[in-house]
């Protein structure tokens, strides 16, 4: 769920795709590409949280792809 504009959503997912393809093996720098994107592009004060799905069954718009599940809220 959000409650951001859609085309900052979109825009957010495919950077929240981008991020976790180019650092596949390090969330830790995906985050931060993500977070100093949103800030420069849409202003500060964004958190980032990436963390690798584990849970079976979870069924979310924010759901990558790539395995991973993204957070991103100012």
């Amino acid at each position: 769920h959000t409650d951001m504009p859609e085309e900052m959503r979109v825009e957010t997912m495919e950077l929240c795709v981008t991020a976790c393809e180019k650092f596949a093996t390090n969330n830790e720098s995906a985050a931060k590409m993500i977070k100093e994107s949103m800030d420069k592009k849409f202003g500060s004060s964004w958190h980032v949280v990436i963390d690798v799905v584990t849970m079976l069954g979870i069924n979310t718009s924010c759901q990558l792809d790539t395995g991973f599940f993204c957070v991103v809220a100012d």
